[in-house]
């Protein structure tokens, strides 16, 4: 459905549950990685992430993302 549609912006939510999980994440990077395994290609590869969003005293960016499904997404 994503290709079908070709959006410009997804945005994902979901619960964190880190040392700060009072503050809201802005993730700012992705990569081709998941579950400790490339989705395409060999070797590890990230991108950048332009925020939607500017952090507030509620929120932090972040580069976390790590192997969670919001990164295969990404």
């Amino acid at each position: 459905m994503l290709l079908h549609d070709q959006l410009t912006h997804i945005l994902g939510l979901g619960s964190y549950s880190g040392i700060d999980q009072d503050k809201i994440r802005i993730e700012t990077t992705c990569s081709n990685q998941f579950r400790n395994d490339f989705v395409e290609g060999n070797s590890y590869q990230e991108v950048k992430i332009k925020p939607l969003f500017q952090p507030t005293p509620l929120a932090k960016f972040s580069q976390g993302i790590g192997n969670s499904y919001c990164n295969l997404v990404s």
